[in-house]
């Protein structure tokens, strides 16, 4: 975060509510990366005083409860006026207004949005069954007021994943939008190909690399789908001419790292050994590791049928050598 505090606003005219707003606003804070005495909490019940607040432009976040309990003529829904004087005062400022009365107020997340709120939410996605996703979704959206857009490690997980890498054969030779149309087309057909596949309980993890992508499939069954869902893309992927594909299959430990905004990510040897053999891997040709086949496959080869897996030594970086088995169709 910046050098100054997240300075935050929060507003009810309820102490039970500022006090869970409060407590909202510091879970926010965690995820972004922002320690405890970072944060300058500008709590009041007082609706004059939140407007004072709100039209100062001080603030980079302000959490309003709705309806309030006011005299006279005054529109009761305060949430809305202390969201607009919030947006017109600091534009950059992420403002959530929040109600317990959903019921009565149908129309309250337009109404709010109308007014200048940053994102809207009943009392329950804010504070019991949705608060998770509420905190994801405000900590989304004040990280652009971060100093920096460099994540931290939330924590991390080793995993046996299936790994498949794909590389686009020429990538780096095509103009940019060339290379945009070859990512299309590969996540195109990698999408239709994972439709085909059983993944009830496969955690997906994705990422690309310079040139192509790099699929990990985690849970109880991830290593043995991994070869359905490259054979689906081998045999959609190998004959076309405009976007030759390398592919590979591996399998292996892994450290699922979490970030605190950003997909996870997968770290380790096993993903650089699978873009080893991805570079040992023909145009439009797909190779498994040795690891993989003597893991998943040796024992049950005959659950692929019409396929030949022909076994060869390559030599790669820092004299080493990768055993791998050439995937082709039996004549």
């Amino acid at each position: 975060m910046t050098q100054r505090s997240l300075v935050v606003g929060v507003f009810d005219d309820d102490v039970t509510g500022c006090e869970l707003m409060s407590r909202l606003a510091m879970s926010v804070a965690r995820r972004i990366g922002a320690s405890e005495d970072q944060v300058d909490v500008k709590k009041t019940q007082d609706p004059r005083d939140a407007e004072d607040i709100a039209e100062s432009g001080v603030c980079d976040l302000v959490l309003t409860d709705l309806v309030w309990a006011v005299r006279g003529d005054r529109d009761p829904r305060v949430g809305l006026a202390l969201a607009e004087a919030a947006k017109f005062a600091n534009p950059r400022a992420v403002v959530v207004v929040i109600t317990a009365n959903e019921a009565q107020e149908k129309s309250f997340r337009t109404d709010a949005k109308a007014r200048g709120a940053s994102l809207a939410y009943t009392w329950s996605e804010a504070f019991a069954v949705g608060r998770p996703q509420t905190i994801r979704e405000i900590a989304d959206a004040l990280r652009p007021l971060a100093s920096a857009a460099i994540p931290g490690i939330l924590q991390s997980t080793s995993e046996t994943v299936g790994l498949v890498g794909l590389d686009v054969v020429g990538y780096s030779e095509g103009d940019d939008l060339k290379q945009l149309d070859m990512v299309r087309a590969f996540l195109g057909y990698a999408r239709e190909a994972w439709t085909q596949v059983p993944h009830s309980d496969i955690v997906p993890l994705f990422g690309f690399t310079g040139d192509g992508l790099l699929l990990g499939l985690g849970g109880s069954n991830g290593p043995t789908v991994a070869f359905d869902l490259a054979e689906r893309i081998w045999r959609k992927m190998r004959d076309l001419a405009a976007f030759p594909v390398r592919l590979a299959l591996h399998a292996g430990p892994v450290e699922v790292v979490e970030f605190d905004f950003g997909p996870k990510q997968m770290l380790g040897h096993s993903v650089n050994w699978l873009f080893r053999a991805v570079d040992c891997a023909e145009k439009g040709g797909w190779v498994v590791t040795e690891e993989y086949y003597q893991a998943y496959m040796q024992a049950g080869r005959r659950a692929h049928p019409g396929l030949n897996f022909t076994k060869k030594v390559y030599d790669i970086k820092h004299q080493r050598q990768m055993t791998l088995f050439g995937v082709s169709e039996q004549l």
